[in-house]
């Protein structure tokens, strides 16, 4: 007799691709029983899933649920919002109160640009790059989401080869790669984007140094 997980999991496939709307949150047959592809509910680090299976999740949802699932304070500002709406025509005095909150904790910033997705934050950072600079090229390391500019490495992309020609791949800690690649393209380069970390790779500060250095040399 299958598990709900597994009969679930089965008709889900059947109306969503991978059966589920994150590629992150995918079913990975290497982790077998330990990651159940799906979960009904949380509190604090634990969830359970359709099969009533207790887990501690170390994900965190992918990033937001620092505080763990039902934070009561969390909750409870969200129902008070919800009495009072959720989405107007115009902007909430929310994006603003954020705002101030997000450049008190980091206070190099200036301004703070909400946006949906981490890939169409990052599609927005190169084009302002690209229109701040004049320039065309950027080097790239690391996951930086769907897009186009992005997915060129993938087996099969599904975007225009031309975008080959300005966007240009290297690996972490390949300093000479670096130097290579900014004394080919180093005028014509807009940005470098790269996460400041790898999964399981030990990168340093040379790396990241090396980096800055020569985006300030160039321009970049």
């Amino acid at each position: 007799m299958k598990s709900e997980n597994e009969k679930h999991f089965l008709h889900a496939r059947e109306r969503i691709p991978w059966a589920t709307q994150t590629n992150a949150k995918r079913q990975n047959p290497a982790w077998g029983a330990f990651m159940p592809p799906f979960i009904e509910r949380a509190k604090g680090c634990r969830m359970w899933d359709l099969d009533g299976r207790e887990f501690i999740d170390y994900r965190c949802a992918l990033g937001p649920i620092i505080l763990g699932y039902g934070f009561a304070e969390v909750d409870e500002a969200v129902r008070e919002q919800m009495q009072r709406g959720v989405l107007f025509s115009m902007a909430s005095p929310l994006e603003l109160e954020t705002a101030e909150a997000i450049i008190r904790n980091v206070p190099w910033l200036e301004q703070v640009r909400f946006m949906k997705t981490g890939a169409d934050a990052c599609t927005a950072c190169v084009r302002l790059a690209r229109a701040y600079t004049g320039r065309e090229h950027i080097l790239t390391a690391g996951y930086h989401g769907y897009h186009d500019t992005f997915a060129l490495n993938w087996p099969t992309p599904g975007v225009p080869e031309v975008l080959r020609e300005y966007v240009h791949d290297f690996q972490y800690n390949d300093l000479e790669a670096i130097d290579a690649a900014f004394e080919q393209f180093g005028s014509q380069l807009a940005a470098v984007i790269v996460e400041p970390y790898d999964w399981g790779l030990e990168i340093g500060n040379a790396f990241l140094q090396k980096l800055r250095q020569k985006c300030d040399e160039y321009g970049t």
